[in-house]
């Protein structure tokens, strides 16, 4: 599925459009049509040329009908003089321009204008027209209307490829286009991290000359995109720590009535903190038992369509006389953090399908095996310098091989090293051996293989432990 998205322009006239596309250094055959915006054309090339699904999704700024010029032209306009229902509608804009407001799809929708389009959106504006009509909405709301559309059709449908067409001017507009295209590029990426397959491609497609010139025929231009995305935890240790992700109550579900979104939303970015601090922070054994109790892919990609579907329903019933102003950061925060964690999730999930980790807790884990398994983990997260740590951390563990009876009885780490008792956990000691510190785990030998589990006293002292992983993130 091919997605192209551009901005309305409620023109009448008809323009041929030529497109040139290029594959490595062979130039495709170009492809004429005469349509009324480009993407328009985009799309059929590849429905008609290339037989791919594909869909063009356009975007009416909120304040394109609130233009005096667009009823003089739809009266004088003999294919339209007589739309009697869109010209009283538009008449009545002008008289209750606030009414529109609540409502612009009434209106929009009655528009004979570029009829070609697959689905629409409208999109906040702001600005004084009509000579005294204010309208107050923000960027940030622009942005996110488009990203928020993205994400959901991306998740919904087997989106290949966006194609962001610019050629229609309006330039805040195609900023906040092109802005959008990055954070779901960004996205994309985070949430396949271990399929790079399965990320869409982002195209920008521009004409020559911008759409509104009086020529025969504008050539048509696409360009792609290509976005870095890192292994970063979005949240920071401020977020997580200090403010313990108020963020979320106070700038996304803020209402009283929203309290399970909101505990919802916290809970799996809780726990993408951890998990994403453990892999940082080389702590292998925390990072199984944590995977143990981590949400399901499907959770978190019904709560990432909740929070998308969270962003529109807020526009729309605030209306768009004056949008919301949502919380740009706050929802790209979360959002970017959900997919790390669907990522991380997926990746792990891929790994660990490799060794039993499901009796974790009680049957602990081969020690050779932690080293081949974290040494593919900690190579697909792009941390390699964290297994040379891990490795040598295990062969200082196994130096202890002879201590140990081969019994299959599990022994404290503290016991087998000569320690005369428990002592108390040290937070340094506990990240420099790679949270496998003395007191917090058991090693037993089987067939003269060495075992090593977390035991009770790390369970006594796990709310302090993770205190310390949020603090490292």
């Amino acid at each position: 599925m091919n997605v192209i998205y551009q901005i309305a322009r409620m023109e009448d006239s008809k323009k041929i459009f030529c497109i040139s596309f290029e594959e490595g250094d062979c130039e495709r055959e170009k492809f004429e049509k005469e349509s009324s915006l480009s993407s328009f054309v985009v799309r059929d090339y590849f429905k008609d040329s290339k037989q791919e699904n594909s869909e063009a999704v356009i975007f009416y700024p909120v304040s394109i009908v609130l233009n005096e010029r667009l009823l003089k032209n739809l009266k004088t306009n003999v294919k339209y003089s007589n739309n009697t229902e869109l010209i009283n509608k538009l008449e009545n804009v002008f008289e209750k321009p606030t009414e529109y407001l609540k409502n612009p799809k009434d209106v929009i929708k009655l528009f004979p204008f570029e009829e070609e389009k697959d689905d629409y959106l409208v999109l906040s504006s702001f600005g004084t027209y009509l000579n005294n009509i204010e309208v107050k909405g923000s960027y940030s709301d622009i942005v996110l209307t488009i990203l928020a559309d993205m994400v959901t059709r991306y998740l919904h449908k087997d989106v290949t490829s966006f194609y962001i067409d610019i050629s229609s001017g309006y330039n805040f507009y195609i900023s906040a286009l092109l802005e959008a295209a990055r954070h779901f590029s960004v996205f994309a990426t985070l949430y396949n991290w271990d399929n790079k397959e399965k990320i869409p491609k982002v195209y920008t497609v521009f004409t020559d000359p911008i759409l509104g010139n009086n020529v025969s025929k504008y050539n048509v231009y696409v360009e792609q995109q290509h976005y870095l995305a890192f292994f970063n935890s979005p949240v920071n240790k401020e977020d997580v720590c200090q403010n313990d992700l108020k963020f979320i109550k106070d700038s996304i579900y803020t209402k009283k009535e929203l309290r399970k979104n909101k505990n919802s939303l916290r809970t799996k970015l809780l726990k993408f903190s951890f998990l994403y601090s453990a892999i940082k922070n080389n702590l292998p054994l925390y990072i199984i038992d944590s995977f143990l109790e981590c949400h399901k892919e499907e959770e978190i990609k019904e709560e990432i369509i909740d929070l998308m579907k969270f962003i529109i329903i807020e526009i729309e019933n605030k209306g768009y006389e004056c949008s919301p102003n949502l919380n740009k950061s706050a929802f790209v925060k979360s959002l970017l953090s959900l997919a790390l964690y669907r990522g991380i999730l997926t990746s792990l999930k891929n790994t660990f399908e490799k060794i039993n980790i499901a009796n974790f807790k009680a049957d602990g884990v081969d020690m050779e095996v932690i080293r081949n398994v974290f040494e593919e983990v900690y190579i697909n997260f792009n941390m390699e310098s964290n297994y040379k740590l891990l490795s040598s951390e295990i062969n200082n563990l196994l130096k202890n091989k002879s201590k140990i009876d081969d019994n299959n009885q599990w022994v404290p780490l503290w016991k087998i090293i000569g320690e005369k008792s428990e002592g108390e956990i040290d937070q340094r000691n506990f990240f420099a051996h790679c949270g496998m510190e003395r007191n917090v785990v058991d090693l037993k030998k089987s067939t003269d293989k060495i075992w090593i589990k977390y035991n009770n006293y790390f369970s006594s002292r796990k709310g302090n432990i993770e205190n310390w992983i949020k603090e490292k993130i």
